[in-house]
């Protein structure tokens, strides 16, 4: 994996297709499709410290981002469902499931990553939710009340 700034690489990592990103200006995560682990990186000044597993066991997380309740919303294509990481423990709870999401294109293998499309996740001001099923082309508003 490479860290941008002056090109420098994130050494004992093992990130296999990273796909989802999300920050909160201090901290990076990462949605590692190929493995279900969401990946947390934090700095030390401008350099990444070693990234640890903030949540594992995913079905194919893609798109990431904040809830207003600051934690980590990811969406899990192949299990066709929202879901909420609790920043402090990693602890995994579904929000929304029964998602038209993306999945493998056709004739290609299912254990490799829709290319063509993406399954993402946004946050608006009022809290409401929005989820993309790219290769669906649906898009979900998940109402806060």
């Amino acid at each position: 994996m490479y860290w941008i700034d002056q090109v420098k690489f994130l050494d004992n990592t093992n990130v296999f297709l990273p796909i989802g990103l999300a920050t909160d200006g201090e901290i990076l995560w990462v949605a590692d499709w190929g493995t279900g682990i969401v990946w947390q990186i934090e700095f030390n000044g401008d350099t990444p410290i070693t990234p640890f597993p903030l949540a594992k066991g995913l079905m194919s997380p893609e798109g990431l981002a904040w809830d207003k309740e600051g934690g980590l919303l990811v969406v899990e294509t192949d299990a066709s469902r929202l879901s909420r990481i609790d920043l402090a423990t990693g602890e995994v709870s579904k929000i929304a499931d029964g998602l038209s999401l993306s999945g493998p294109a056709v004739g290609q293998d299912a254990a490799l990553p829709p290319s063509n499309y993406f399954d993402g996740v946004a946050v608006g001001q009022s809290g409401d939710i929005y989820v993309s099923g790219g290769g669906k082309n649906v898009i979900y508003r998940i109402s806060k009340n």
